[in-house]
């Protein structure tokens, strides 16, 4: 623990000349998130804290996301919509995630802060996670402690230290569970990166105390450990919604192969697609190549070959556990082993590239092309920020619109307000706005994450802020098939959407 401490107490010991790597890597960190900050409010399930005040993340068996939200707000036990205090709060909980990676890969330069932070939090499948207003920070601080949990793993020596780095990945998983792959990730990635390497010379360059084994063995006994924990002594007192026991049922034994098949293969899928689809996919997707290349270059044929199927194996399984989940189409804000990934592939290219090749002039001169694809990445990531929320805020803006007017049209009909009405379908959803339309045009994942007016319970929910109140009724309650529908009385026919009447309920219905 001596080691450990005197490690902390020389961060606060640092030249002017490292000033400035602190400075950078604090303003690229804001820089990131002032989208989020200006435009990005009022996403999903945030409507029904904002208007009910109900916190409900017990229900999903983070007891201590309650506990901390509550502390914050002073024990009050309702939630109140402060935007954007939870994306400031965010910036500092993002540096000190940053800080704990640039400890766990033993990194010189405070520059290095900076740029994990955003290979961590700023990978395009994280942008939906920093979009809630009230669960953004609850969300990077169960990252940033995985990352921590896994630096103590990684670099203690005595057993209560190990002790530490469980209790940790235990309140991370009672904060929020998809934050567990920000901790087995990087291990496994530091596991294959010492494979067939002298345990000495792992140690002078990294700091990894141990050899691939004793890596493996520890971290594998804290997440069993931690696992245990949450299963046995905490999920008893948990108090399930029938929804989150839904998307947390594992699948049988007999379909668990075939399971994970399917969630492996969809998850590649999509990786995939993304990647190349737009130019900072592309750029990640040289980043990977040349970081693995260059990571498992330094052996004979074979072991090469071994360590580069096994990089790639981390990234297909980073999904951990939900693999094994019978729930079917996770969002992206659950793809969080994606930036575990990333950002443990350039602390350990640069460790080779720093300790391992011998031929200066081609060391200096791959340095600097590998800097020049991190500076591209950093600038595509922050870029990609400010493109999501110009379009958030653009389609949020449209959507005002379409729920203002149907608000408006449904209520100005006498016949509506003479009529009880049994509630409100919508079929299809609203268009894209112009500036989200060419946005996902360069950023095409983004369509999944970036919402619209459509029939869903959240979506009905949000018409209260214009006056009307009506559950949702689903498409399938209404009768007849959509051509009777279309033919009933129109409160409003027009060339993007119609409103009619259908046994007392109202058919919202986008062409």
């Amino acid at each position: 623990m001596a080691e450990i401490a005197k490690k902390l107490k020389s961060l606060t010991i640092q030249g002017k000349n490292e000033l400035w790597g602190i400075w950078l890597s604090v303003s690229l960190v804001v820089l990131f998130m002032i989208p989020f900050i200006l435009n990005v409010r009022l996403y999903l399930d945030d409507i029904d804290r904002a208007s009910g005040g109900t916190l409900r993340w017990d229900t999903d068996g983070r007891i201590v996301a309650n506990l901390l939200y509550r502390l914050a707000h002073l024990g009050s036990n309702r939630a109140v919509f402060d935007h954007p205090l939870g994306a400031i709060i965010c910036i500092p909980i993002i540096i000190l995630g940053g800080l704990f990676a640039y400890l766990l890969f033993n990194q010189k330069s405070f520059i290095w802060i900076g740029v994990l932070s955003i290979l961590l939090f700023g990978q395009p499948y994280f942008l939906e996670n920093l979009s809630f207003g009230f669960d953004s920070p609850l969300m990077v601080l169960s990252v940033a402690i995985c990352i921590a949990a896994a630096w103590l793993c990684i670099s203690a020596k005595q057993r209560y230290h190990f002790i530490i780095s469980g209790s940790l990945v235990s309140i991370s998983l009672l904060i929020y569970q998809p934050a567990n792959n920000a901790f087995w990730v990087p291990i496994c990635m530091i596991a294959i990166y010492s494979l067939h390497q002298k345990t000495d010379s792992v140690s002078i360059q990294t700091n990894f105390f141990g050899s691939t084994k004793t890596i493996l063995t520890n971290s594998i006994s804290i997440q069993i450990a931690s696992l245990a924990v949450y299963k046995f002594i905490f999920s008893p007192f948990f108090r399930f919604t029938e929804y989150s026991r839904y998307i947390q049922e594992t699948a049988k034994l007999s379909k668990l192969p075939l399971t994970i098949l399917y969630n492996i293969n969809n998850f590649c899928d999509t990786l995939l697609r993304n990647s190349f689809e737009s130019a900072l996919g592309l750029v990640l997707v040289i980043y990977i190549i040349i970081s693995i290349i260059l990571i498992s270059s330094s052996f004979s044929v074979w072991i090469s070959l071994a360590k580069v199927i096994l990089f790639i194996s981390v990234l297909a399984l980073s999904q951990g556990l939900m693999l094994t989940l019978s729930y079917k189409g996770f969002p992206a804000r659950t793809y969080i082993g994606v930036g575990a990934f990333l950002v443990s592939l350039a602390p350990l290219t640069w460790s080779v590239l720093e300790n391992q090749w011998r031929y200066r002039p081609l060391q200096i001169w791959t340095r600097r092309i590998y800097i020049g694809i991190l500076a591209a990445i950093i600038w595509g990531l922050i870029s990609c920020s400010f493109a999501y929320g110009s379009a958030f805020r653009s389609q949020s803006k449209l959507n005002d619109y379409y729920r203002q007017t149907i608000a408006n049209e449904i209520l100005r009909d006498e016949s509506t307000s003479k009529e009880k009405n049994r509630g409100i379908t919508i079929i299809g959803q609203s268009p894209d706005s112009p500036i989200a339309k060419n946005t996902f045009k360069v950023y095409p994942y983004m369509s999944d994450i970036i919402d619209r007016v459509r029939g869903h319970a959240r979506g009905i929910r949000q018409f209260r802020q214009y006056g009307l109140v009506l559950n949702r009724v689903s498409e399938s309650e209404l009768d007849g098939s959509k051509s009777q529908i279309n033919s009933d009385k129109y409160l409003i026919n027009r060339p993007d959407f119609t409103i009619s009447r259908q046994n007392n309920i109202i058919v919202v219905r986008f062409k």
